[in-house]
């Protein structure tokens, strides 16, 4: 995660927006679709969480120091430049001033993975996925977990209590002399 989060060097408008992008996908869990629904509205810089909002309900989720710089830094260096309409209200843009699409995003994340040399495919799914199973490994309990990615039902949450577990057995395996 470090390695992609690291691609965007924000020396161009793109690069910031970007940075702010991943920045936030990995600060909040949040989805693809709550991501580019953010409106500028949407971010507490003083209170540091964003408000998102999912077709069946909305959230709040906190939001770590050094994304919340990425993402005033788009605001106030980029996004006010390449905004086109003034009324927009739109947190990420494309570089034409419209809101950001789900397939734009996609590509960006691509992109970055593609200069950062990764191998696996990563998808804005697996930022999601990373931000559940890191927290989960330093010690959040599932039901803060279910709470933070929005899921209606504790049983979607379990995953990430089986791929911790999964990487417990296999370190042990590896590193047991009789395992």
């Amino acid at each position: 995660m470090e390695k992609l989060l690291s691609q965007p060097d924000g020396r161009d408008r793109k690069s910031v927006r970007d940075k702010a992008m991943l920045e936030l996908l990995y600060a909040t869990g949040m989805r693809i679709s709550e991501l580019i629904s953010l409106d500028v509205t949407d971010i507490n810089f003083d209170m540091e969480f964003a408000r998102c909002k999912s077709a069946t309900k909305d959230r709040i989720v906190p939001i770590y120091s050094s994304a919340l710089k990425c993402i005033s830094d788009y605001i106030k260096n980029v996004r006010r430049v390449i905004r086109k309409d003034e009324t927009e209200k739109a947190l990420f843009l494309n570089l034409t001033g419209e809101r950001l699409t789900r397939q734009g995003a996609w590509k960006i994340i691509r992109s970055y993975t593609d200069i950062a040399g990764i191998q696996k495919k990563i998808t804005p799914h697996t930022l999601r996925h990373s931000f559940a199973a890191h927290i989960y490994e330093n010690g959040a309990d599932l039901k803060s977990i279910q709470e933070l990615m929005g899921h209606s039902s504790i049983s979607s949450t379990y995953i990430y209590a089986d791929i911790v577990k999964k990487k417990i057995n296999d370190a042990y395996k590896k590193f047991h002399p009789k395992a």
